[in-house]
């Protein structure tokens, strides 16, 4: 056909339906396209007297869309109005106004529909094509339309253009109470993607439903379900009440079930910065969360269960045999109940060890610690035997300390232990010792024990290898007791069986630093500082107590009491026999008592010889040690006594009391009389006066109020060389002087 169709095909719409009428019939040469009254038929199988038409293509715009590839129908228009109407009435919802369908028989042909938006300069963003579904509206209180309404549109469009990097997104989009929102949503930007439900964020919930008849909460239409008002998840309810509600319709099925087999994570996590962590709460009678290993010839599983106040930890296989590990209470923690515990902390534990520690580094491996600030509150560690039938010696507990031997690793010996045990279980007397143990040569010694029976015991068992030493800041043997010897040393290693040695002195020992002070502080009676005894009842039982001296050859003092009563003091002299210096029995006390050269010495304050007796030369001295020419006091009848002054008086002198004792006073003068007064007088007190000056005399002068002779001699005056004068106090104020004569 060519030129224009005259008269033009009118196409109008009477009552709503298309009606297209031609003004005349319009043939196609050919045969291949006629249209006759309503119909127009194309025909394709050359009947026409043509060809078929297979490299032919219907066209409507310009000829130069005619032929454009593999298109089969090209409709172009100009932008701004429908390019194709398809109007009609259909019979049913089944009934469509257009079908497009594939005869070909290859697989990988089906139908296409293609919305191509051809642009010289493509951007970012370019809207790439739409279906919408739209629909007349009404007023809000009902009635007649009111205008057309866009009710669904899905669009696509070019998020990125770029070769190498493009994004597309495609979006669905429906009203929602009078307003276009997106429900879903197919974004990418930059090669990543993402799938967006209900993007608006509206009161809209995301459902997929199951198969009708599932036991899923005997709900199909729930099977899943995303709350659009708050965002929960509900799986098996319709109605979440939490962010994940899960719902299980079918006694036995699995509740939640995450499988994986690359060993991928299953974390619940929240934010940081937010105070409480995130919740799993498994809520019903007797909850329980199991994990289990199947992966070997049996399968192991590992159960958290809550039942009343406690959850339980337990593990078992599938004999089954299932062994409590923990439980966990509000007031209490319990490890391994149904089982002889196995605890290892660093180790997978040992063996009949309930609890193992192990570690390699130099830090505290047990740490006991109180924080309360009570002045009776401390960390404790309390060893329990919770015995029905308490016994004496029964064992309180052990602390072993243990290490390997020279044989290696495999050598474990207990070096040392400490235990405790029972003495005494009576309720109201019980009492028990606490013991220090360690080995020697392989067998146990008991080292140490304390007690309240017993007190501190060093070396119970007796067994000579244990000694007891205490050291001070200069002596390592400042107490030493040695076992094996029976000896206790202080200051040094014994060499007797009570030895005591100050080594820190560097000269004499002062008086308030003795090695050995033995002192009391005991105000009302006797105190017994120091006792030496022998218990053995007979004669011979002495008690010897020696002080050597170790300069030059050896030279001892001892002191021995005897059996019968007796203390002798004896000492020797180098190269000498021991001498007997002093005896005390019961009936005497002796002074050298062997009768050899030894001085006895008595001094007074004044005087250093106050007496003296000479044991070489037999005599005695009063006041000066004696010589060959002086007088001896004997201690027979035939005694002399004599005092003998030997000073020279060159001026008055006042004799004192107790020169008027029965003394006689030989006076030297100076060449002048001396006048010689008397003390206060006291009945009884005697002397007698010689003058031995040739030329001068001597006067007796008596002292204060006291008189001589009745008063009638104020003084008594001696002058003849010779001359001696007797006085005797016969009352407290009155003397008798007397001359009984000149001494031939």
């Amino acid at each position: 056909m060519t030129g224009p169709v005259r008269p033009p095909l009118e196409v109008t719409e009477v009552d709503g339906s298309p009606d297209g009428r031609p003004i005349n019939k319009i043939v196609v040469s050919n045969g291949d396209l006629s249209v006759s009254g309503t119909t127009a038929t194309i025909d394709t199988t050359g009947s026409g007297g043509t060809a078929d038409l297979t490299a032919s293509f219907i066209g409507f715009g310009s000829m130069s869309d005619l032929l454009t590839g593999d298109l089969k129908l090209t409709w172009k228009n100009d932008v701004g109005s429908e390019q194709l109407l398809i109007k009609g009435s259909n019979v049913s919802d089944t009934d469509g106004l257009v079908k497009i369908q594939a005869t070909n028989q290859n697989s990988n042909s089906a139908p296409d529909i293609e919305f191509y938006h051809q642009r010289d300069n493509p951007t970012d963003s370019d809207m790439l094509g739409q279906l919408l579904w739209t629909g007349d509206k009404a007023a809000a209180s009902g009635g007649a339309s009111t205008g057309q309404q866009e009710y669904v549109t899905m669009w696509v469009r070019a998020n990125d253009v770029k070769s190498g990097q493009e994004d597309g997104e495609f979006f669905f989009t429906q009203m929602l109470a009078g307003t276009q929102r997106t429900f879903f949503s197919s974004q990418s930007s930059g090669g990543s993607g993402y799938i967006t439900f209900n993007e608006d964020g509206q009161d809209v919930d995301t459902r997929i439903e199951a198969a009708s008849g599932s036991t899923v909460a005997g709900a199909p239409a729930n099977a899943f379900r995303l709350m659009g008002n708050d965002g929960k998840i509900g799986v098996g309810t319709g109605a979440p009440s939490a962010n994940l509600h899960i719902v299980s319709g079918a006694s036995g099925s699995d509740l939640f079930k995450v499988e994986s087999n690359l060993g991928e994570h299953f974390t619940i996590s929240r934010d940081i910065g937010v105070i409480e962590g995130p919740h799993l709460v498994l809520n019903g009678e007797n909850p329980s969360f199991d994990i289990q290993d199947d992966t070997g010839p049996k399968t192991y599983f590992t159960r958290l269960a809550q039942s009343g106040n406690s959850l339980y930890v337990t593990s078992e296989d599938d004999d089954p045999s299932e062994v409590e590990i923990f439980r966990l209470s509000p007031d209490y923690v319990a490890i391994q109940r149904s089982i002889s515990p196995r605890v290892g902390i660093g180790t997978t534990g040992t063996a009949n060890v309930a609890l193992h520690l192990l570690d390699d580094s130099t830090a505290d491996m047990v740490l006991l610690e109180n924080s309360d600030a009570g002045t009776g509150s401390a960390p404790d560690l309390n060893l329990y035997r919770n015995s029905t039938s308490p016994a004496t010696d029964d064992d309180l507990g052990h602390i072993l300390f243990s290490g390997n031997d020279s044989d290696g690793t495999d050598s474990k010996v207990n070096y040392f232990q400490i235990k405790a045990v029972i003495r005494d279980s009576t309720k109201e007397s019980v009492d028990g010792d606490l013991i220090f143990i360690g080995p020697s040569n392989s067998s146990d010694i008991e080292v140490l024990r304390l007690g309240r029976t017993d007190g501190v015991v060093v070396n119970e068992g007796g067994t000579g290898s244990v000694d007891f030493r205490c050291e001070s800041t200069g002596n390592a043997n400042m107490i030493l007791v040695d076992a094996a010897n029976d000896n206790v040393g202080v200051g040094i290693t014994p060499g007797a069986q009570i030895h005591a040695m100050d080594i820190s002195a560097t000269g004499s020992v002062a008086d308030d630093n003795p090695v050995v002070r033995i002192s009391g502080y005991y105000s009302g009676g006797e105190i017994c500082a120091l006792e030496l005894a022998n218990f053995n009842n007979d004669a011979n039982s002495d008690v010897k107590m020696r002080m050597t001296s170790g300069a030059g050859t050896n030279s001892d003092f001892e002191i021995i009491h005897d059996s019968f009563g007796g203390t002798q003091f004896l000492t020797n002299q180098p190269h000498t026999a021991t001498v007997e210096q002093l005896r005390l029995s019961l009936t005497s006390v002796t002074v050298n008592n062997g009768q050899v050269d030894h001085d006895f010495i008595v001094k007074s304050d004044g005087n250093a010889t106050m007496l003296y007796v000479d044991g070489g030369d037999d005599s005695i001295g009063v006041g000066a040690a004696p010589t060959a020419s002086k007088a001896k006091l004997q201690v027979d009848e035939d005694a002399t006594f004599l005092r003998y002054v030997d000073t020279l008086y060159t001026e008055d002198h006042t004799v004192t009391a107790q020169q008027m004792h029965g003394g006689v006073m030989i006076m030297k003068a100076s060449g002048a009389a001396n006048t010689f007064t008397l003390p206060t007088a006291v009945v009884g007190m005697h002397a007698s006066f010689i003058c031995m000056d040739v030329t001068n005399g001597m006067v007796i002068a008596r002292g204060g109020s006291d008189t001589i002779n009745n008063g009638l001699t104020a003084t008594t005056e001696v002058t003849a060389i010779g001359t001696r004068i007797d006085l005797l106090c016969i009352t407290s104020t009155q003397w008798i002087a007397s001359t009984p004569g000149v001494t031939p």
